[in-house]
């Protein structure tokens, strides 16, 4: 046998790499400007096509928040790397908006003797390429906290502006029943905000004296007795505020028996 025969007998096809797809969504109002778990993996299998590498199992988490570690499909994906195989995702806020969830699946991947690789993005374990990754995932995560900011006081600042942006009415205010999508004061809950503030600034025990005087004179808060916490958003409350005809505390007689004695005293 000559030793090119030889040379070439033992020479074997190294096997394909395997893969694991993960995309992950989560719908905002944004949703339009980013790509959906259909379209991301859409562009992994062209790119593992290209690589040659074989796809092993696809795991998508559509409707999951970047920094949620209680994600069913990423930790499936997790579970299934084996010795040698890459999770193969899109980009790598799709895979965490965490520092930390980003590090513990990247260490999680290395222990099983695998690797995480982003169609989009530096790939690589050096001490650069971890630290441009941790970046990278620092960024995400304030962009993720920023918009969630900005979403925040555009919906307080659309709701102060009579527009519906979620089931319940806020304090203080009804949906209009002429037009669902808008909202309008309420006046009773405004004139009982009122009377609470004017209860707790002229008697102690704020929010005790106010709960129990509101109770033992019947009065509910959308349809449920009125508790504590109630009390307190009333107090905490900023808005225009429409006051009763007059800010008079409520008559000593509805209030309970051991709290008329002591303002009595």
């Amino acid at each position: 046998m000559s030793c090119r025969q030889a040379t070439l007998g033992d020479m074997k096809a190294e096997p394909p790499v395997k893969c694991h797809l993960y995309s992950r969504f989560s719908p905002r109002p944004d949703s339009a400007e980013s790509e959906s778990c259909i379209s991301q993996v859409r562009d992994l299998r062209e790119e593992a096509a290209k690589r040659r590498w074989k796809v092993a199992g696809e795991f998508s988490d559509p409707d999951c928040k970047g920094d949620d570690e209680d994600r069913p499909a990423i930790w499936q994906a997790m579970a299934a790397l084996q010795k040698g195989q890459v999770l193969f995702v899109w980009k790598s806020c799709r895979l965490a908006r965490s520092v930390y969830l980003s590090e513990i699946l990247h260490r999680h991947a290395r222990e099983q003797g695998a690797r995480i690789e982003f169609l989009h993005g530096r790939n690589g374990d050096s001490a650069d390429d971890v630290l441009v990754r941790q970046i990278l995932a620092a960024v995400d995560e304030h962009t993720k906290k920023a918009n969630a900011a900005r979403t925040k006081y555009a919906m307080l600042s659309h709701q102060k502006n009579g527009r519906r942006m979620s089931r319940f009415a806020p304090l203080g205010r009804m949906i209009d029943p002429n037009d669902p999508k808008r909202l309008i004061a309420s006046t009773e809950e405004l004139e009982l905000i009122a009377q609470i503030k004017a209860a707790v600034e002229h008697h102690e025990g704020r929010y005790c004296i106010a709960t129990k005087m509101l109770r033992k004179s019947g009065v509910t808060f959308r349809g449920k007795l009125i508790e504590r916490q109630m009390v307190a958003k009333a107090i905490a409350y900023d808005g225009p505020l429409a006051l009763p005809e007059s800010t008079e505390p409520l008559p000593v007689s509805v209030l309970p028996e051991e709290v008329q004695r002591a303002l009595m005293a």
